[in-house]
């Protein structure tokens, strides 16, 4: 099971860092259980899990994009 940053998470979602750290503060979405001092680490299915909450594609597209891209 790989593990990422919250740098590497927010990469992965198309979104940025301040936007998983402010949505895990509104209690949003979860906060990663794992932690490294007071950084979180994310694994595949806590990314995956903060797409379907926050309604974000992996890959930084919006869930419900009319224009999908070819």
């Amino acid at each position: 099971m790989s593990s990422y940053t919250t740098v590497e998470a927010a990469a992965k979602l198309g979104t940025r860092p301040s936007t998983l750290l402010n949505a895990i503060f509104d209690r949003r979405i979860p906060a990663p259980p794992q932690r490294f001092g007071r950084a979180y680490v994310w694994t595949d299915l806590d990314i995956e899990q903060a797409a379907q909450i926050l309604g974000l594609a992996l890959g930084g597209n919006w869930a419900d994009d009319d224009d999908p891209e070819v």
